[in-house]
């Protein structure tokens, strides 16, 4: 029964409920790609929160990754790495990543 409870407080340390919003600048055409096309150029993005993903410390939008490189034609992909998990669990999940990658078409 120990090692039961012990478990259950090593699970809940690592769950979060982090929200990664996907979304465009404001008056700015932006198209997506889809999965199996690939774009010109990639970059990637950190999203830090507080407290298992209740309260985020940095900004969770694409949309100012696609304005700083005015993307055009764009894809998101949000993944939890090795990097992010070993955050969560040393932190015991009071601070928490999660890893965003947005790929696309450079404005010429």
């Amino acid at each position: 029964m120990k090692r039961l409870i012990i478990l259950a407080v090593l699970v809940g340390m690592m769950i979060n409920c982090a929200e990664v919003m996907i979304e465009a600048p404001n008056k700015q055409n932006v198209k997506l790609l889809s999965e199996s096309k690939t774009g010109s150029f990639s970059t990637e993005m950190k999203c830090l929160y507080l407290f298992w993903g209740l309260i985020p410390l940095t900004s969770n939008s694409t949309a100012d990754l696609i304005a700083k490189y005015d993307m055009q034609n764009v894809k998101a992909r949000t993944h939890y790495g090795i990097i992010d998990w070993l955050i969560s669990t040393v932190t015991g999940g009071i601070l928490t990543s999660w890893s965003v990658e947005v790929e696309g078409d450079v404005a010429e």
